[in-house]
């Protein structure tokens, strides 16, 4: 059939597509999900989902393996940590590969149109706020369309063109420019002999430059290990994560070699797509919805699908829905990410003087573990009593800093 209609458009199927195609299709309407690759698919990624995200979960995800950690272990060179036990789930720690998976299944149960190892071809909007598009040859349309499709978005490129940074710099700086855009990070995942309990995710922060090195336990006897850049890239990802690993041996830890790969963290700063073209939803990393501060992008997929379809489900017209969404986005997300940056630049430009305050201060370490399981978030965090201990010291070492500004 040509020209065959559909209520809502879902492009990109990995935890924030497939949370709007189940939500869409329990609703009866008709849902095309789209994706370039087949399911179950790997992905690199360090697969920690914070306990927050829990509520916003299908029922039945207890049945995915995944390994419960309840505490925080923060190091600082060789032999230096400082751990603290919250004795509740702050996170959970899945093989993405199994979590995406059982997500995907979840979103194709309601009678969603699913087609996968697809690219969508000639996709354009029109001035009557139709979204029309080609996918395996047969003509497609809607007036509510998903973007759930990364940090290299198609639907962006074709919607929007180039980034638009990219078209005001000479051809030679392009490539510099688009790593601006988002902060390379690199994963390391193979067995590993640790001697660590499991109940806790280690964060290292003095090896790593502008960022922080991780440790997460896998079910399985496993850990996925990483090092990710917040402050700019990383100049040499992989180069980065062999000096963490490095750093491990000589706390008398033993991972072993294995798949090494790099990606992308998307930066919000640079996403000004948000409600720009009516009936049009950025989710996930295709929205720039990525912690500035933890990395963790999971759980604001998950919560992006979810706020973007009851937008939809509440509303009119798609329209008002992606008017709707887009609002909750800059207002709520992106001032909270404004705050969650301001933090990072501060503790990722003097983890030293931070790990120091951690060591007297573990409650510190509390209240982001708080972060994690939802009973904060940075605008609350930041105005907590807490907070207060990190503010005198980094005045002192922050000249640049005009009078009266504040950082928390």
């Amino acid at each position: 059939m040509n020209n065959r209609e559909y209520d809502a458009v879902v492009i990109g199927l990995g935890p924030a597509g497939s949370t709007a195609v189940r939500l869409l299709s329990e609703k009866g309407l008709r849902v095309l999900g789209v994706d370039r690759v087949q399911f179950p698919r790997w992905k690199p990624c360090g697969g920690g989902l914070s306990a927050r995200a829990v509520p916003l979960l299908p029922s039945g995800w207890e049945s995915v393996p995944h390994v419960v950690t309840t505490g925080v272990e923060v190091t600082m060179g060789l032999g230096l940590s400082q751990k603290v036990d919250m004795e509740a789930p702050i996170a959970y720690q899945f093989h993405r590969d199994q979590l995406d998976w059982f997500l995907f299944e979840e979103g194709g149960r309601h009678g969603a149109d699913i087609r996968c190892g697809i690219s969508v071809e000639d996709l354009s909007y029109s001035a009557g706020g139709v979204f029309s598009l080609s996918v395996n040859g047969e003509s497609l349309r809607t007036r509510a369309l998903f973007a759930a499709d990364g940090v290299t978005s198609q639907v962006k490129r074709s919607l929007f063109g180039s980034p638009r940074e990219e078209k005001r710099i000479p051809a030679g700086a392009r490539a510099e420019n688009r790593e601006k855009k988002g902060w390379p990070s690199s994963e390391l995942l193979g067995n590993a002999c640790f001697p660590d309990d499991d109940r806790y995710v280690l964060i290292d922060i003095g090896n790593v430059p502008g960022g922080y090195g991780w440790s997460f336990p896998k079910a399985g006897d496993r850990k996925a290990l990483g090092v990710a850049g917040f402050l700019g890239p990383l100049s040499s990802p992989v180069r980065v994560l062999r000096d963490f690993l490095k750093s491990l041996r000589g706390m008398g830890q033993d991972p072993e070699d294995g798949s090494v790969s790099t990606w992308i963290i998307p930066s919000w700063q640079y996403v000004r797509e948000h409600g720009e073209i009516p009936g049009l939803f950025l989710l996930g990393d295709a929205g720039g919805l990525v912690d500035p501060f933890l990395g963790e992008g999971i759980y604001y997929a998950i919560l992006s699908g979810t706020r973007a379809t009851e937008a939809f489900l509440q509303t009119d017209t798609p329209e008002e829905a992606s008017d709707l969404y887009a609002d909750w986005v800059k207002k709520e997300l992106f001032k909270d990410f404004a705050q969650a940056s301001r933090l990072a630049a501060v503790i990722y430009r003097f983890p030293g003087v931070y790990f120091k305050l951690v060591k007297k201060y573990p409650q510190l370490l509390s209240l982001f573990a708080q972060i994690m399981m939802g009973m904060h978030d940075y605008r609350s965090f930041s105005r907590s009593a807490g907070v207060k201990l990190l503010r005198i010291p980094f005045r002192k070492i922050l000249p640049t800093q005009r009078p009266g500004r504040r950082f928390f």
